[in-house]
């Protein structure tokens, strides 16, 4: 879609512009009002998010595309299908995986770091509990898996040399662990339900692009998606129902704007997505291999999940074919 990215990148030029002199001229007026700055404005607090209470099988998902308009799409639906699961906070634990508090780990575990600082401990993924919720995408079907992140600094993720803020952990089911207590936890433990969810990518998004919907189809696709939460019991954020405190591990992230998957792939191969102007000149030699980044880990910072000043959402990502081969290393994190 060159045509359409060129005038993006001509209306992101004149963008910068205006805001470049609105900050001026707010900055002069200031200046002569001898007024502070004005408090820095905040979202509302996001809504809790229920966990996911249907179960939606293929034919499901063909009968839900049929109602939507979609008979000829059928096979572009299956395909852009991802399972995943909703990790809801709950009173009661009901397995291992937790998000925030301390992991559980052997006993000469070294602590990652980052520019010699430890990282924060975010969540604690138990793949037999993903493996018995249906949801796997090439994880090992038991073991834990560890999340780290950096959090103190706020680090965006768009730059190449914030690499390594992010560390995966991977224990097999047969490592001896126990609970670290030797830490203060960044926040404080909670026990999560594992809930599975089916989802489709907006119309919209980057995801959906190859799939070259036409206008029409484009409306029925996001009905679809409409239909598909109703299913399951759930809401979509972006059906206007406001941020919603959305935890999860695979499946597609919760975000309007900017294409997460480019930006992994931009700044992991050393290219400053920050740049809004570069951003677009590269974008297209780039593309085929965003195309294999996905969601691995997604966080919403509310009353109990601390993500740093300013942050709303932790989103870990990680190649299809990294995933595939264990190669947690390789995984990117990206704070909104």
């Amino acid at each position: 879609m060159p045509d359409r990215r060129g005038f993006f990148k001509d209306v992101l030029r004149e963008v910068v512009k205006a805001h470049e002199s609105m900050n001026a001229a707010i900055g002069s007026l200031n200046d002569q009002l001898n007024d502070p700055e004005p408090d820095p404005w905040r979202p509302d607090p996001p809504r809790p998010a229920a966990p996911a209470s249907g179960f939606v099988s293929d034919e499901r998902l063909d009968e839900l595309a049929r109602e939507a308009g979609l008979e000829k799409r059928l096979t572009e639906v299956r395909g852009a299908a991802r399972a995943g699961v909703r990790l809801t906070p709950t009173a009661e634990p009901r397995g291992r995986s937790r998000l925030g508090g301390s992991p559980d780990i052997p006993a000469d575990f070294a602590w990652p770091t980052w520019f010699d600082r430890p990282l924060a401990f975010v969540a604690q993924i138990d793949l037999a509990e993903l493996d018995a919720a249906g949801v796997s995408a090439g994880l090992p079907e038991a073991g834990l898996l560890l999340v780290f992140a950096e959090l103190a600094a706020a680090l965006t993720g768009l730059m190449p040399d914030h690499k390594g803020s992010c560390r995966l952990v991977y224990f097999p089911p047969d490592t001896e662990l126990a609970e670290d207590t030797r830490r203060s936890a960044e926040f404080r433990e909670l026990a999560v339900e594992l809930s599975r969810e089916l989802k489709l990518p907006s119309a919209y998004c980057f995801a959906a692009e190859p799939l070259g919907l036409e206008p029409t189809e484009m409306d029925a696709w996001e009905d679809l998606r409409s239909r598909l939460a109703r299913a399951q019991g759930v809401e979509l954020e972006d059906d206007g129902y406001g941020r919603m405190a959305l935890n999860r591990v695979l499946g597609y992230q919760d975000e309007v704007g900017r294409e997460l998957e480019l930006d992994c792939q931009l700044a992991s191969s050393g290219i400053d997505a920050g740049d809004v102007l570069a951003y677009f000149d590269v974008r297209d030699e780039h593309e085929a291999e965003a195309r294999r980044w996905r969601l691995l880990l997604q966080l919403t910072a509310d009353s109990t999940v601390r993500l740093g000043d300013g942050m709303e959402r932790l989103f870990v990502c990680i190649r299809d074919d990294d995933l595939r081969a264990q190669r947690f290393d390789t995984a990117w994190a990206l704070l909104r």
